[in-house]
């Protein structure tokens, strides 16, 4: 099964305005995902995790995609899990940023069920990897230019067995807008 690419609506963005995928990050100034936030949400402390990885090699993709639709479902029934993002960039570029309650409940997806399954394979697959982690006083999911600034900041490169050379000099690069993303939500009332 492959995992269509969601079309979006001009609606989607209207409360983004131009702010969901700012020019160089220099141009995001002093405006912060926090004044961005939707009304009616509940603010509660949350944990965010963003993940980058890139597939080497178009042979992989199929695997990667199944696998990568198996942790989606897991993770939108996982406990604790608040909302997350999922983004595509060229060059078989993946991003995923979850919300979390608490690290605990983050460990609980990371080593169970579909996700650590794939963990092992992602050594082989790709050939950049890398992760980010913060707290924040929202339980909103960031935009992703806020990913951007995390991971520029105190992004580390993960273990690959095939590291291309940006993975070899701990370049990091930012999200990019896409068309292939999709927003997750939680199952599980938390």
């Amino acid at each position: 099964m492959l995992l269509r690419p969601r079309t979006f609506r001009k609606s989607d963005f209207s409360e983004l305005g131009e702010m969901a995928f700012p020019g160089p990050a220099s141009s995001c100034g002093s405006i912060h995902g926090s004044q961005l936030r939707r009304k009616g949400t509940l603010d509660k402390m949350a944990l965010i995790s963003v993940t980058r990885l890139r597939v080497r090699s178009f042979s992989y993709l199929p695997q990667f995609l199944w696998d990568t639709f198996k942790s989606m479902r897991q993770v939108e029934r996982s406990s604790g899990f608040l909302g997350g993002r999922l983004l595509v960039n060229a060059k078989r570029v993946f991003w995923t940023m979850t919300a979390w309650k608490d690290e605990a409940a983050m460990n609980a997806y990371r080593t169970g069920g579909a996700h650590r399954n794939a963990m092992p394979k992602l050594l082989n697959w790709c050939d950049e990897a890398a992760v980010v982690h913060w707290t924040q006083e929202s339980s909103e999911v960031p935009f992703w230019h806020e990913a951007q600034q995390h991971i520029a900041k105190e992004g580390k490169t993960s273990k690959v067995n095939h590291p291309s050379s940006a993975q070899a000099s701990n370049h990091i690069p930012g999200p990019e807008p896409s068309h292939i993303q999709r927003k997750l939500k939680p199952v599980l009332k938390v």
